[in-house]
């Protein structure tokens, strides 16, 4: 949940959460956090976690983190990023 709700920040608000955790000036660690989280959400679901209904906004966020990866898109994993790109 962290990690969609870090997602889901405005870009200033990202920047500090990425500062306080000592990760910048690489932007990539909540989609990191998210993608842990989301190989976990079957099992969080199986025990009754998290509502299967979160399952396919989650899916989304993933297939969105998965477009915006690999060596193409290296520069949208930089902390300028996150207040220029869509």
């Amino acid at each position: 949940m962290r990690s969609v709700a870090v997602l889901a920040l405005e870009a200033d608000a990202q920047t500090a959460w990425l500062d306080s955790s000592g990760t910048l000036p690489s932007a990539d660690e909540p989609a990191l956090e998210f993608d842990d989280g989301y190989r976990l959400a079957p099992t969080f679901v199986e025990h009754g976690w998290l509502d299967g209904a979160a399952m396919p906004a989650l899916a989304r966020i993933d297939a969105q983190l998965d477009a915006m990866s690999g060596p193409q898109n290296s520069d949208l994993w930089h902390v300028t990023a996150l207040s220029g790109a869509a």
